[in-house]
């Protein structure tokens, strides 16, 4: 196990190399190497398989989709983490591999991490946190307030309706939050929850 960094964080407990995830994948479910070279293309035989999860040799970048979906066919039941080490692994073993060929762009590993996604049918982490984005970018829209401007005359005929005397007297304000309810009330009485009435007089019993 080592310690291995991606764009989101810290595996403390991450597998040496990628084929030993590939192997853990299949322990955790109890899969036999067998049942994963069946939903692989003749290409890949169960011998080649084998040398991917000892380490031994690297599957082409084309085929890390082929592996995720066979494994997947096979009843690996994957979590987003197991996603992000499968991609932070197989860019490890690419970047180590001693060739010629010219290394994935960042655009051909981002278009993986959307296949591998569409595979587990997991939540896409990279999509949430733009949606995430826009969402606190997006101004929030406009409260019509039209009804609030030149209300004295609508206040006097409140405390109005108010003062009048009568025996009982239930006088509802309703409003949309921060319309200036409470204000209002205060402003006027200095207190929130009292308003000026007059009450009549009760007798006691």
């Amino acid at each position: 196990m080592q310690l291995l960094r991606d764009a989101h964080g810290v595996f403390e407990t991450a597998p040496v190399h990628f084929g030993a995830l590939l192997r853990m994948l299949r322990d955790r479910h109890g899969i036999s190497q067998a049942a994963v070279v069946a939903h692989l293309p003749e290409t890949i035989s169960q011998r080649r398989y084998s040398s991917f999860e000892l380490d031994g040799r690297s599957p082409r970048f084309d085929e890390l989709t082929t592996l995720y979906r066979a494994l997947y066919q096979a009843g690996v039941h994957y979590t987003i983490q197991d996603r992000r080490l499968f991609l932070a692994l197989a860019q490890q073993k690419f970047a180590s591999k001693k060739t010629h060929k010219a290394p994935a762009s960042e655009e051909e590993w981002e278009r993986l991490r959307l296949e591998l996604a569409q595979i587990d049918h997991l939540p896409d982490e990279a999509s949430l946190r733009r949606q995430a984005v826009v969402a606190q970018n997006t101004p929030l829209p406009r409260r019509e307030t039209g009804h609030l401007l030149g209300r004295e005359g609508w206040l006097n005929r409140l405390f109005g309706a108010i003062q009048q005397p009568s025996v009982m007297k239930v006088i509802i304000v309703q409003g949309p939050p921060g319309s200036g309810k409470t204000s209002a009330l205060i402003h006027r009485t200095g207190s929130p929850w009292a308003a000026p009435c007059r009450l009549p007089v009760c007798r006691r019993v």
